[in-house]
């Protein structure tokens, strides 16, 4: 029981984990008091004279006091434990009067250090040295050096000289030392034995009067090599002290606290960083052995003060001084000496003397392991030598001599006790001599030699073994024989790669075709066949699936290549490589059947980016292997834009680490062409070209194969007859090949003797170009619009000088065109503020999305009339910015927050802030956001915190935050609580290795343990399972359901914790689920959330077992000071130790992940501040169900009914320095009337805008006057959260009432992603209900979250966060590359990032321009959840701002300089069909546009424009109006129609690009700007600010032109169709439509031009029903109505056209023989996936309708004939 007084340590309840006793005072002060004035003095070595108290054990025994005395005369005190043999606890006292010398004694220090005094004189420093703990028996302990608490107090005395001591000297403070260990326990094994736990120093700096003093605390862990640097507070709770110094540390207080553990961390740090110090250099001379207490309790022994000195030279020179003196010294100082040591041998005997040997031969044997250890430097080793050899020898004989002198000086009566003596002398001398070259001689061994000779023996019998056991490769040399490369790439994936080798194999393996894997040695099994080795190579790689179910698909891929791509890639390649002769009818039909084998391919990767699963496999090295010879010899450019996804592919393929390795950099076709041999012989390539067409097993490739040679044939065996048959059908391949190769050459001299004539120049396609504006435009002048547009759509030009000109025109601003914002306006209030995204960086393609939608949404209600205001702004990101801050200080400066200290951080944050926050805004305006930047707020300004301080004031005053503690997620690293959001959900399948910070191996997660707790009083046992092994140490309870049968005898019983004397209570809880495992779950309160309310429920203590930083706390040793996940295994080893394991299993899993610190988030409990949110969760569901607030998509409501109807309190306080400070003061009173509070008492909280207001509202709650009040605000910050919650209304002014807030708010719409529809959204509505009465808006538009094109989360590491700037300009890979390097990513995440985007980016990404994108995001966005953005897909948009171009050029050249458009847009009723027809898709193009946007369905917008601009008023329209216009001055009638034309034309250009303004800004202004203006519209300076086309004013849509448009546009269609299977490209030809009846006939005569000319016919006649058509005509239905006949006699060699065919035939009947027989095998449907299936049945379709279509075709040739 704990016995208390004025004098005495005060210890908690639970015992001093020190010694594991129960504490006692029972050494008091006087009983050190004794006549020695040095013994008195170690009674001062303790703060206020008061040692720590003495122990008491069971059978009473008591730490013995001993004193020691510093050579410089100084004492100090330690504590003897008699169990365990060891001082266990020391004293050490620096007093004012450093420096001086005890009287009597010699001083032997070091020169001090100095430090400037008040008076400006410099006072010296001691050197400090706390005293080595010593370990031993009583009577004859052991020497130093083996006390295994030497090393920390050197180091502790390293640290102290350095930082403390000349901190505590400019105070005028006393320094008081403690040092203990933790973990000492006596009593022997039974109870845990002596060992050493936690080391550990207290130093106390106690100043004077008035003036404050410190303290700090010091420990290192148990089998740690560095030590922290910790608050006194934290080291006693650490200890289980609860006041290491009595009454405290006088003077002390916190900040000079924390200035002294920031100074002694950096010393730490530095110290650490400079190399070893004391601590590793543990040197002889610094403390002498300690000599047993005689009987008056005193014991002296000497200490050298001797420090080793990090500087070199000095050591040297001090050293080399002390060598030339030491000769002299031992001779004075024997002479001197020998009355007394004569004197001294006759009282004490010479006992001592058989020490000195050993002493001697120690320094020895620690000289020499030095020697060995340092052998690398020639310098030292011959210094060391020297100085060993002189201080030996002379350590040696002079005392000896001395010895001997005083021993005969005493006479006869000495010679017998001194012949004994030399006796034992030279007896010990022997014996230590023996144990010194023993011990150098292991140790030499072992560092030198022994070790060196074991390392060679195991090196060359594992290299021995590996060369045994390693499998050799034999692959062709030949570098296209894909089956060889197949399994070379296979081999880089294996962890064991074997051998490669490309000379022929030793006969005796009888390899017979390469590649071929030899395992183990020579005669060790053969594994033959690319597809068979590659799956042994993979499968070591585990890259051949992760189920049953992918090993499948991946043979299927294996199949695939081997059946069908192969074949068709030999038959298309080996022509080309001159294994086979060229026939080109061959090869064209070998390579459609290559490209149409590839194109199922590629509809097969379209939604993927691997073929099996998410990662690479060997189908992927299969097929891609395969595909190598087609990429680099046969696909052109052209082949390769068909095939997208598969190009696409096979880059991401080849660009892998491995592939590389073995292929190096691939070069992709430009032209098909015959392949130059390469530079490897010609014998070389005959055989692998041969191996390489074994592979060619299709029929195709048989006809290829010429020269494939059997084996056994080669071998003299006889030829079967299939081999007989196979090769007479080469045979006669051959002489038919030979015949064609002479017709051919016959041909070619013919050629050659005809005349030669210059063929045209086919013109180059040109590719999309740049054009710069380079008109000098001052920055808010509008562009120059009067110069000629350039040839092609170049984003650099368009987008230039229009963003500032908008600006300065104030375009942007609610006040444009009208007095003032709160004039009346009929049209309406559009008000949108944006999700200010966060300060941390740059924007990304997500962003783009959010701003890209919401600017759409902007410009299309300021077209409309309405008064609009869309508001910017951009938030703190309190974590984020924080962590990214802190890298980038220790990256630069190598310092940490800490180091700056609170108020020079935040000046680092805003510093940062301001350079980064210029970039998103440019980013955003790059993107056209047309946002009023004159109202930018930013959520840590004035204005913005102002009403953050407001809203926590006024919910705190009305009791909705409160303080409280409860389980938080708690980030380790980050030392904070973080919100849900910031919580990554890490699914586990099962046991898997995770990456933690702060642990160098990965931690296992994804298992479950079981274990046993024993019955209280039997030997019944109650199994319980966990995932967290280690929270058993925090258990308190185990529960089971209340129905459970099985533990019905429980009730009452009590659970035995191994590890400590808790007895714990079996509960019985609704909550357990009999189901699950045994049906009995241990209970952790403290780090569980379900067995937190467990806890609450029954009322079980609630122990928390780890502090901030994941140490372990409150457990017993040896856990005690562990790190959470090393305790998992030190857990579970003791476990099984105690027999108490029962097993593990794999268990899928969540993982809660820090997205911010990459840490497992821990349940911990934390005092936190909490909102209240039941009343306003429920205010906010029924706002959207009584129909007040509308979210869109209503898929999202369930989302939001089951959120806010089981919502929980909301966490607002966070553990850092970059934030909204909590206004919240914690109440002191200097009253004994009033009962001191905890922090976890909210009446002793109170809030107020200023610290004064505060402390009158402390007053007043208790009733005392404010001079008596002390006050400390909160550290904690706010949750970034809060302050965006508060968002909608705190950007006007709130609480203030201003005139933007009675205007704008409540605002219209909130846009956002519906990733934070709980975090920001449900806040934003129910803090605007609770502060202002009001819904912040009436309208929630969900979009969906963009990912990339695999279906990736956007995400730095993964190297696919785009910034949008990128894609608008456009940037190379290299670009890409350095973004990275200058990220804040470690190093490990940048190369994994750089992988990503070569893969996805190759060649860079292309410039696609701010319009392109914008248009691409918003076609994307979708009303589902998720968004695969591919960025190359953006470019296709650039391609329609290019058709836009092109159409506005033509029509400005159609329409003329002289042309002046009508005063607005109407119908003259002279329109023709055409012009009636574009006229009505135009209205309904206008009303699909409103409506879209009514209903946020921006894809409908956008299939809209683009279906207008580009296939009806470009593909239909404006090809239609050509032969118009050119006729136009024939007559006046033409005249007439040409002038109607015009204005159709212009009125169609003028509204598209008014329905294309909001989405395409900058081309749309651009081109709207050259148009000549409709004379209503000249008063609108820009495109912007005017009016959007509506329904009501374009109301002449008609669904009878549509009609009648639908049947000309199929006929049309009928007719290329027909042009394009005949191969009509350039004839044209005449067109007989018959039809059905009159009416038809008429609807054909009244569009006949329009037919003639879309359809690029010569001339186009109806034919009645019963009229004839002429023979020779290509037939094709058109529709029901309208059959096409097509003139072809005459045009084209029917005989050539049916030879053509009916090879087209034969071979497509082939193609489905083949196929059909693949499909009528009896395993087809089930061992084919179902997709393969599919895509069969499909081939099959479309290979039947191709020959029911070239039937057909070879009939009507055959009636022509």
């Amino acid at each position: 029981m704990l016995q208390q007084s004025p004098a005495g340590v005060s210890v908690s309840s639970a015992g001093w984990v020190l010694l594991g006793l129960t504490l006692e005072l029972s050494v008091p002060v006087t009983a050190l008091t004794e006549s020695d004035p040095g013994f008195s003095l170690c009674g001062q070595c303790f703060y206020r004279q008061t040692p720590p108290p003495g122990l008491s054990g069971g059978d009473g025994a008591l730490l013995t006091p001993l004193c020691h005395r510093l050579p410089g005369g100084r004492s100090f005190a330690t504590l003897y434990h008699p169990s365990c043999d060891a001082a266990v606890y020391s004293g050490f006292h620096v007093s004012q009067g450093w420096g001086a010398v005890e009287e009597g004694t010699e001083n032997h220090e070091e020169e001090p250090r100095g430090v400037v005094g008040e008076d400006g004189e410099v006072q010296r420093l001691p050197q400090v040295m706390t005293p080595a703990l010593l370990r031993g028996t009583k009577d004859e302990p052991q020497h130093f050096a083996d006390s295994p608490f030497h090393q920390w107090d050197l180091r502790v005395s390293e640290l102290v000289q350095s930082s403390v001591l000349a901190q505590c000297g400019s105070k005028g403070g006393q320094l008081y030392i403690l040092t203990g260990a933790t973990g000492l326990w006596p009593g022997g094994d039974e109870v845990g034995g002596c060992e050493v736990g936690v080391l550990w120093t207290a130093v106390c700096c106690a100043g004077p009067e008035g003036q404050g003093g410190f303290s700090v605390g010091l420990v290192r862990e148990t089998g740690g090599h560095e030590e922290r640097v910790v608050r006194l507070k934290d080291l006693e709770d650490i200890i289980g002290v609860t006041e290491l110094f009595s009454e405290g540390c006088t003077g002390a207080n916190m900040d000079s606290e924390g200035d002294i553990v920031s100074l002694l961390s950096e010393a730490t740090v530095r110290t650490a960083a400079e190399g070893p110090g004391l601590m590793e250099e543990s040197e002889v001379g610094d403390t002498e052995q300690f000599i047993p207490p005689s009987d008056d309790s005193e014991s002296l022994s000497s200490e050298s003060d001797t420090e080793s000195s990090n500087s070199t030279l000095v050591y040297i020179l001090t050293s080399s001084v002390s060598l030339l003196t030491a000769p002299l010294g031992p001779v004075v100082s024997t002479v001197a000496s020998i009355p007394g040591q004569v004197n001294y041998v006759l009282q004490e005997d010479l006992s001592i003397l058989f020490t000195l040997p050993g002493d001697t031969l120690a320094v020895f044997y620690n000289m020499a392991s030095d020697l060995v250890s340092g052998s690398g430097s020639a310098i030292s080793l011959i210094y060391d030598v020297g100085e060993m050899c002189l201080s030996i020898g002379y350590s040696i004989t002079a005392p000896l001599v001395g010895t001997l002198l005083s021993s005969c000086q005493d006479g006869v009566t000495g010679l017998g006790t001194l012949a004994g003596d030399g006796v034992g002398i030279f007896e010990g001398l022997l014996d230590n001599v023996w144990w010194a070259s023993r011990a150098v001689g292991d140790q030499a061994w072992e560092q030198g030699g022994g070790a060196t000779l074991h390392h060679i023996i195991a090196y060359v019998t594992s290299l021995s073994l590996s060369f045994k056991g390693m499998a050799s490769l034999y692959v062709s040399p030949h570098p296209d024989d894909f089956r060889s490369l197949l399994a070379l790439v296979a081999a880089e994936f294996s962890p064991c790669p074997p051998r490669t080798l490309t000379e022929d194999p030793p006969a005796s393996l009888s390899l017979r075709s390469r590649p071929s894997l030899v395992l183990g040695a020579l005669g060790g099994d053969v594994v033959s066949g690319a597809s068979a080795i590659g799956w042994y190579l993979a499968s070591q790689g585990k890259r051949i699936g992760l189920d049953a179910k992918q090993q499948s698909q991946v043979w299927q891929w294996l199949s695939f290549v081997e059946n069908e791509l192969s074949p068709a890639s030999c038959a298309v390649i080996f022509p080309l490589l001159g294994v086979t002769g060229v026939d080109k009818k061959l090869q064209q039909s070998s390579h459609a059947e290559m490209m149409r084998i590839l194109k199922v391919l590629d509809k097969t990767l379209e939604p993927r980016t691997f073929l099996v699963g998410e990662s690479l496999t060997l189908a992927d090295i299969a097929v891609a292997t395969a595909a190598l010879l087609p990429f680099k010899y046969a696909l052109e450019p052209s082949d390769r834009k068909a095939l997208a996804n598969v190009t696409r592919w096979f880059l991401t393929c080849v660009n892998q680490p491995q592939f590389i390795k073995v292929l190096g950099q691939v070069t992709l076709c430009e032209k098909m062409m015959p392949i130059k041999p390469k530079s490897s012989t010609p014998a070389i390539q005959s055989a692998t070209a041969a191996s390489a067409a074994k592979a060619c097993v299709s029929a195709e490739a048989a006809r290829a194969a010429k020269a494939c040679v059997s084996a056994e044939a080669a071998q003299g065996k006889p030829k079967t007859e299939a081999q007989l048959k196979k090769e007479a059908k080469i045979r006669e391949k051959l002489e038919k090949f030979q015949k064609k190769k002479e017709m051919e050459e016959k041909k070619q001299q013919e050629k050659k003797l005809a005349p030669v004539t210059e063929k045209k120049a086919k013109p180059e396609k040109k590719e999309l170009g740049v054009v710069s504006y380079d008109v000098p435009t001052p920055p808010g002048e509008k562009k120059d619009v009067l110069t000629p547009l350039p040839d092609s759509y170049s984003p650099q030009y368009v987008e230039a000088a229009w963003y500032t000109w908008w600006e300065r025109q104030g375009f942007f601003k609610p006040e444009y065109g009208r007095k003032s914002i709160s004039e009346p306006n009929p049209r309406g209030v559009f008000m949108m503020c944006i999700p200010p995204p966060n300060v941390t960086g740059s924007l990304h393609l997500g962003h783009a999305l959010t701003n890209a939608i919401q600017d759409c949404l902007t410009r299309w209600h300021r077209m409309r009339g309405e008064t609009t205001l869309w508001n910017p702004g951009c938030d703190h990101a309190g974590i984020a910015t924080q962590v990214v801050v802190e890298k980038k200080l220790m990256r630069e400066r190598g310092m940490s927050r800490h180091d700056l200290g609170r108020d020079q951080f935040i000046q680092e944050v805003w510093k940062w802030k301001n350079e980064k926050g210029d970039r998103i805004y440019h980013q955003l305006k790059k993107l056209g956001s047309s946002l009023d930047w004159d109202r930018a707020c930013f959520t840590m300004d004035p204005k913005l915190s102002y009403a953050v301080q407001e809203a926590f004031i006024r919910l705190h005053e009305d009791g909705v935050i409160y303080r409280s503690k409860r389980l938080v997620n708690w980030s380790c690293t980050l030392n904070s609580a973080i919100s849900d959001i910031e919580v990554d959900k890490k699914e586990l399948t099962g046991r898997t290795l995770l990456p933690v910070p702060g642990y160098t191996d990965k931690v296992e997660f994804g298992v479950l343990i079981s274990f046993s707790y024993q019955i209280e009083g039997s030997d019944e046992e109650v199994i319980v399972a966990t995932t967290r092994i280690e929270t058993m140490l925090g258990d308190t309870a185990v529960a089971v359901h209340p129905a459970d049968p099985r533990y019905q005898h429980l009730k009452g019983k009590m659970v035995l914790h191994p590890f400590c004397d808790r007895k714990m209570p079996i509960v019985f809880d609704d909550f357990v689920d009999v189901n699950f495992g045994t049906g009995a779950v241990k209970i952790t309160p403290a780090h569980d959330q379900n067995d937190y309310e467990v806890g609450n429920r029954h009322n079980l203590p609630f122990i928390n077992i780890l502090d901030d930083n994941g140490l372990l706390i409150n457990v017993p040793p040896p856990f005690l000071g562990m790190k959470r996940f090393e305790a998992r295994k030190a857990v579970l080893q003791a476990l099984k130790d105690r027999g108490q394991f029962k097993e593990i299993k794999d268990n899928p899993m969540v993982v809660p992940v820090c997205s911010r610190s990459k840490d497992i988030v821990e349940p911990l409990l934390k005092p936190q501040w909490y909102v209240d949110c039941a009343d306003m969760a429920k205010q906010a569901a029924d706002a959207v169900r009584d129909g007040s607030l509308k979210i869109i998509p209503d898929h999202h409501l369930k989302t939001w009914f089951n959120w806010m109807d089981n919502i929980r309190d909301w966490c607002i306080s966070r553990q850092l320095w970059w934030g909204h400070r909590i206004p919240a003061y914690f109440v002191t009173i200097n009253d004994p009337s009033v009962k001191p509070g905890e922090d976890m008492d909210g009446h002793y909280w109170v809030s107020g805008r200023t610290e004064e207001e505060a402390r009158q509202k402390a007053a007043q709650r208790f009733n005392v006057s404010t001079d008596k009040i002390a006050l400390r605000q909160d550290e904690d910050v706010l949750d970034t959260w809060f302050s965006s919650g508060i968002f909608p209304f705190s950007i006007f002014g709130w609480p203030n009432e201003t005139q933007d807030l009675s205007v704008f708010y409540p605002g219209t719409l909130l846009e956002t992603g519906h990733d934070i529809l709980f975090f920001w959204v449900a806040r934003m509505v129910m803090m605007g209900l609770k502060l202002t009465g009001k819904l912040p808006f009436k309208e929630v538009y969900l979009h969906a979250v963009v990912r990339d094109a695999h279906g990736r989360k956007m995400s730095k590491s993964l190297g696919n966060v785009i910034d949008p700037l990128d894609v608008i300009t456009g940037i190379s890979l290299e670009g890409l590359y350095a973004q990275l390097n200058d990220s804040n990513l470690e190093p490990v995440e940048v190369e994994k990032a750089k992988q990503g985007q070569k893969c996805d980016y190759p060649a860079g990404i292309p410039e696609c321009g701010t319009d392109a994108l914008r248009f691409a995001l918003c076609a994307y966005t979708s009303q589902g959840r998720d968004i695969n953005l591919d960025v190359n897909r953006i470019l296709g948009y650039r391609h329609f701002c290019n058709k836009l171009w092109n159409a506005v050029k033509f029509a400005m050249r159609t329409l003329g300089d002289g042309f002046v458009p009508s005063e607005k847009a109407q119908l003259c009723g002279d329109e023709s069909v055409s012009d009636r027809w574009i006229v009505s898709r135009l209205c309904s193009a206008v009303a699909q546009c409103n409506a879209g946007f009514q209903a946020y369905d921006f894809p409908a917008i956008t299939t809209a424009i683009y279906n207008f601009w580009l296939y009806e008023l470009c593909d239909v329209y404006l090809e239609s109006v050509k032969p118009v216009l050119s006729r136009a001055e024939e007559d006046s009638e033409t005249q007439r129609q040409a002038v109607v034309c015009r204005q159709t034309l212009y009125t169609c250009l003028e509204t598209g690009l008014r329905l294309l303004a909001p989405i395409m800004p900058f081309v749309g202004e651009e081109l709207y700007q050259r148009l000549p203006q409709r004379p209503t519209q000249e008063s609108s300076p820009s495109i912007h600010v005017m009016t959007y086309p509506e329904a009501v004013e374009f109301c002449w849509h008609s669904e009878e032109a549509d009609r009648q448009m639908d049947f000309v546009m199929t006929v049309v269609r009928t007719i290329r169709s027909l042009r394009a299977d005949y191969n009509l490209t350039k004839t044209r030809a005449d067109c007989y439509l018959q039809c059905v009846d009159s009416e038809t006939v008429s609807l054909v005569e009244r569009y006949r031009l329009l037919i003639q000319t879309l359809s690029l016919s010569q001339t186009v006649q109806p034919v009645p029903h019963a009229g004839v058509v002429p023979e020779g005509c290509a037939v094709a239905i058109a529709s029901d109505r309208c059959t096409v006949n097509l003139m072809l006699k005459g045009l084209i060699d029917l005989e050539k056209e049916v030879a053509k065919l009916t090879v087209k035939k034969a071979e497509l009947e082939k193609q489905m023989e083949k196929l059909r027989d693949k499909m009528e095998k009896s395993d087809y449907r089930q061992k084919v996936p179902v997709k393969v299936q599919e895509s069969d049945a499909e081939k099959l379709r479309q290979s039947q309708a191709e020959l029911d279509k070239v039937v057909e075709a070879i009939d009507n040739f055959k009636k022509m004939m």
